[in-house]
């Protein structure tokens, strides 16, 4: 629908439907509704479902409804759309804002309850942009996986329409993620064509080259008939869509005409009304038409294809026994990848190991060398203690010597004084006996 310059604007879980096609066993998503289409950067029709619409989709659709201009959308409301699909499919009702607005189909769009309803949906679109992936879903996802998914959802639910990426670059990130199943799908379809090449090698039977070529002319002739299908559909979707726009058109000059009264203005919108249905009852059937067509052409594509796979059964029945002889290689070469494959994931985990056991190891130096480093602190803090009660001995030393320098001179002075006085005294006791005694 991009590359023909149109966006879907409404695709959500409901308008995915699984489909079968005639001759392949495998269901294809198919995208239904084109009703609400519009070509790229046009202004109308606009429509949305709010739980899985971009935050510019519901800001233009509910700006539209209080009179506000609103810049044109581009196709990137459809990437968001998806995204929002593939992360409901994938959460449930882990979903943020998966069921807003949708049962309030009764209530009156009061500009106070739109204004109420943009307010809570900016919070979600920030939510979903800031954080898609709950902590509680998806519990059996986790690590690089988680966060590689959580990721990516971010950037395809961004608030801003640029930082999403296109369509095309949408799908390539997507088959990313599903890298694996996409070398698992590779593997075998290479094992397949290796087979083939080997049995045409050993000789297939002409019946059977014939019996391709029949196959691969109904093949062809059953794409292009649903080529035309498809384009006859985009087609009427495309005259549907300018129907609406120009129906929108009319109204709004009806609306804005000054010179028209209620009753002409009412008559007016009546006839328009009534020519829209009209065309939407055209449209109906055509599409009814278009169905029955499809199944008519689908019954007899199954018919022809249950034919012509018979006969080319039948022929590649007279190769088995060739191909056996390549099967029994293929599953030897087989064997040998799958032995070079384990070999190569062995010396993945030695290097890991390998990485692991130097990265303990520098852990276990860079822990020594913080044990040297305390250690060494610790020395110096214990010589510097030892240096300080050196120096208490020392000073208390010098004191003990002064202390008793001091007694010692005391003592020589009382001995002094001691002898001194003696002295004095037996001078003194010698005169007194000396001296006359008087008389009485």
């Amino acid at each position: 629908m991009h590359s023909l310059g149109l966006r879907h604007q409404d695709i959500k879980p409901d308008n995915i439907y699984l489909a079968t096609m005639a001759g392949v066993a495998e269901h294809h998503p198919v995208l239904l509704d084109l009703g609400g289409a519009a070509r790229e950067h046009a202004n109308r029709p606009l429509v949305a479902t709010f739980p899985f619409a971009a935050p510019e989709q519901t800001e233009a659709l509910i700006g539209g409804m209080l009179g506000e201009d609103q810049p044109a959308l581009t196709e990137k409301v459809d990437v968001y759309a998806l995204a929002a699909t593939l992360l409901f499919s994938l959460i449930g009702s882990k979903f943020s804002g998966h069921d807003i607005a949708q049962g309030d189909s009764g209530l009156e769009a009061s500009p106070e309850v739109l204004r109420s309803l943009r307010a809570e949906l900016s919070l979600i679109h920030a939510s979903r942009a800031r954080s898609p992936l709950p902590a509680d879903a998806l519990p059996e996802l986790n690590g690089v996986a988680r966060e590689h998914l959580r990721e990516a959802f971010s950037r395809w639910l961004s608030l801003e329409p640029s930082n999403r990426p296109r369509a095309r670059q949408f799908l390539e990130e997507l088959s990313v993620l599903l890298e694996w199943d996409t070398e698992l799908s590779r593997r075998q379809h290479a094992r397949e064509l290796r087979s083939k090449l080997l049995s045409v090698a050993s000789g297939l039977t002409l019946a059977a080259c014939v019996g391709g070529l029949v196959g691969y002319q109904w093949h062809k002739r059953t794409m292009g008939q649903a080529n035309q299908a498809t384009n006859a559909a985009l087609k009427k979707a495309d005259a549907a869509s300018d129907e609406l726009h120009r129906a929108g058109t009319t109204l709004d000059k009806i609306i804005a005409d000054p010179s028209l009264g209620a009753v002409d203005k009412a008559r007016k919108i009546t006839e328009v009304v009534e020519s829209l249905e009209v065309q939407t009852a055209n449209l109906a059937l055509t599409n009814e038409r278009l169905e029955q067509d499809a199944k008519n052409a689908e019954k007899e594509a199954r018919a022809r294809a249950q034919q012509e796979r018979a006969a080319f059964d039948s022929a590649l029945e007279k190769a088995e026994a060739e191909r056996n002889a390549a099967k029994n290689a293929q599953a030897s070469a087989e064997t040998a990848a799958w032995r070079a494959e384990a070999e190569r994931d062995q010396a993945r985990n030695d290097q890991a190991s390998a990485d692991g056991a130097r990265a303990k190891a520098e852990r276990e130096r860079t822990q020594a060398q913080q044990e040297k480093a305390a250690s060494d602190s610790a020395r110096l803090k214990a010589e510097a203690e030892r240096d300080r009660l050196e120096a208490d001995k020392n000073a208390s030393e010098a004191a003990r010597l002064n202390a008793e320098a001091e007694l010692a001179l005391l003592r020589q002075t009382k001995a002094a004084e001691v002898k001194a006085a003696f002295d004095k005294g037996v001078e003194t006791g010698y005169g007194a006996r000396r001296a006359p005694v008087p008389q009485p």
